[in-house]
């Protein structure tokens, strides 16, 4: 399990690997990686284990959220029950649902908390038979909701909107034209996600990571044709170049 290079080899494997469990009474995201960077080559995290940003805490703990963490008044949280099932090497990161604010229980002692990209670290990685709990703040938008956001200027959202200098102008000149007819911010983030819907672009393991800006380009202009790394590289690069903020 390593967000740094191609998944495709893992798609196709023979032999899956089950991870962990977790019981819910309904479906979630499990987020283990946050990735902020885009170098022009690949999406990585620039704080991969948390010793940048992160606090120290011991469990059960309260997460501390960051300053522009603010849940609806409505939103509910829901507890989850985690059992790592295999050796998380070399991951660090606590499988967890959006957006963590307490982790309740489990024998983890220690752990490192980031707010700014919610992820909680272990030293020495997840072993198997690990159990914690964790409890989650649910928030599902409204398209309504969605449409009413005032997104901030770039400058404020700092490495969230970043992407190289050098990077080839031609990401931007997609992204304008996949939006030319989006009145608000989330029209233009729909108009992209719509976009790999059709316009010839299809789901398929059968071809090659995503590794770089100019395979990319091919998957965005020729190909189209990719599994998830190939679909979320390409949305959040171009999300991005309408400054608005992303991450993978």
């Amino acid at each position: 399990l390593d967000p740094f290079i191609s998944i495709g080899a893992q798609l196709t494997s023979d032999q899956p690997v089950d991870l962990f469990k977790v019981q819910t009474s309904d479906p979630q995201y499990w987020r283990l990686y946050t990735l902020d960077v885009f170098d022009g080559e690949e999406w990585r995290s620039s704080d991969p284990d948390g010793s940048e940003g992160g606090q120290t805490a011991t469990v059960p703990t309260v997460l501390p959220q960051s300053q522009w963490y603010r849940p609806p008044a409505d939103s509910q949280t829901q507890s989850y029950t985690f059992t790592i099932l295999n050796d998380f090497d070399p991951a660090q990161a606590l499988p967890m649902a959006q957006t963590p604010e307490e982790i309740t229980s489990g024998g983890l002692g220690d752990v490192t908390w980031d707010p700014s990209s919610g992820q909680a670290f272990v030293d020495g990685g997840l072993d198997a038979g690990l159990e914690y709990t964790v409890k989650s703040r649910i928030v599902v938008p409204t398209p309504e909701e969605l449409d009413r956001v005032q997104d901030l200027p770039p400058v404020q959202y700092g490495r969230w909107t970043e992407l190289p200098d050098d990077l080839d102008p031609r990401f931007g000149q997609i992204a304008q034209e996949w939006t030319a007819d989006a009145a608000t911010d989330y029209d233009k983030v729909l108009a992209i996600q719509q976009h790999f819907h059709g316009h010839g672009f299809r789901y398929s393991i059968d071809v090659d990571g995503a590794e770089d800006a100019d395979a990319l380009l091919t998957f965005l202009t020729q190909t189209k044709a990719g599994f998830c790394q190939h679909y979320a590289t390409a949305m959040a690069v171009l999300v991005r170049e309408l400054q608005l903020p992303a991450r993978v």
